[in-house]
């Protein structure tokens, strides 16, 4: 089954040197992904329900499993149930945990955190109700990962949902091949190498793609949108996090977008120790006239980026809209909390 979605652009507020100008956000109500575009949440009453293996909410969207009885639902996610009523068996047995991995802070990802509880909460399970749930925070430190997906894998949690770069996934996987895991993935996770394939992607992965068609697959329009905005620009700049995985598969892809349009790039990469304001002034410095950022750490501290943006009087356009949620000029891509929402409402078969 394939259901058809895209991304969405988004415009904040006009940066100048004097300040910001008030802009209305923009979007097209026949492009946006939205819940409302992705299959909604599973109906837990009695009788068959599908299992998503692989979910994408940008581009095209594929799933695939087999049929699951809402009795196997309820056992994955709650231990053995011994009939339909989840309120009554859930005030019989411990509640369910659901373990967080993330390599960001409490503070970054409490957006996409939020929205995995919005998708618990549609399939019936809310905290400190009938479902628990256990943050493991690596704040950057990805040294701290696999101790951390160890924890809640000795915890026995009943699921393991990963936020942030790739390292998170595949350091739970290491970690554990019974316990289910779903993760979010920035590419196609065959090429990636998270599952076998989109119809049998095995093991006990699921993965919810930001993007199917290829790995970076906005990355040319993102490039063309900023080409409009400011069409005079020799020189764009990338602001870029060293963990990610496929960073030369995205620079190849970014390069290849900049010189259609004439014009050169700039790389600034930085990590969980650099200092992300001397990396903005320094592109700007070397003659980017406007700026694009890709990864977790520019994510996670987006307020610093964003400011850093405005001081400079450089448009600079973001993956993410929570980014223009929070002061940014700019942003085109899916909308990152739909798909950790996704991440809260999709189980794995078991």
């Amino acid at each position: 089954m394939s259901l058809q979605g895209s991304a969405s652009v988004a415009f904040g507020e006009k940066q100048t040197g004097t300040g910001r100008q008030s802009r209305p956000a923009l979007e097209n109500d026949q492009t946006r992904t939205s819940a409302s575009r992705l299959r909604p949440p599973p109906d837990l009453t009695p009788g068959p329900l599908k299992c998503a293996k692989f979910v994408s909410v940008d581009g095209w969207s594929l799933f695939s499993g087999e049929a699951m009885r809402r009795r196997d639902f309820i056992t994955l996610v709650g231990g053995t149930a011994a009939g339909w009523s989840v309120t009554a068996r859930a005030q019989q047995r411990a509640a369910p945990v659901v373990g967080f991995l993330a390599d960001g802070t409490p503070e970054g990802f409490a957006p996409r955190l939020a929205a995995v509880k919005r998708g618990l909460h549609e399939t019936g399970f809310t905290e400190g109700q009938n479902v628990a749930i256990e943050p493991r925070w690596a704040r950057r430190n990805y040294e701290l990962l696999p101790s951390l997906a160890d924890d809640l894998v000795r915890r026995k949690v009943s699921v393991i949902v990963t936020a942030g770069s790739e390292k998170v996934t595949r350091v739970a996987k290491d970690a554990t091949t019974t316990i289910p895991i779903v993760a979010t993935a920035a590419g196609d996770p065959v090429k990636r190498g998270l599952v076998a394939s989109i119809n049998h992607p095995g093991g006990n992965l699921t993965v919810v793609s930001l993007f199917t068609s290829s790995s970076n697959a906005l990355i040319a329009k993102r490039v063309e949108l900023l080409h409009e905005v400011v069409p005079k620009v020799t020189t764009l700049g990338w602001l870029v996090d060293t963990n990610i995985l496929d960073y030369d598969d995205e620079q190849h892809d970014l390069q290849s977008a900049a010189e259609a349009f004439g014009l050169k790039l700039a790389v600034a990469r930085v990590d969980g120790h650099s200092d992300l304001e001397l990396a903005v002034a320094s592109l700007v410095r070397d003659g980017s006239g406007a700026l694009i950022e890709t990864g977790p750490i520019v994510y996670d501290n987006r307020a610093r980026v964003v400011a850093a943006a405005a001081r400079a009087s450089v448009p600079m356009l973001y993956e993410w809209r929570t980014f223009v949620d929070e002061g940014g000029l700019m942003s085109y891509g899916s909308d990152v909390n739909a798909v950790y929402r996704q991440a809260g409402i999709r189980w794995p078969c078991p």
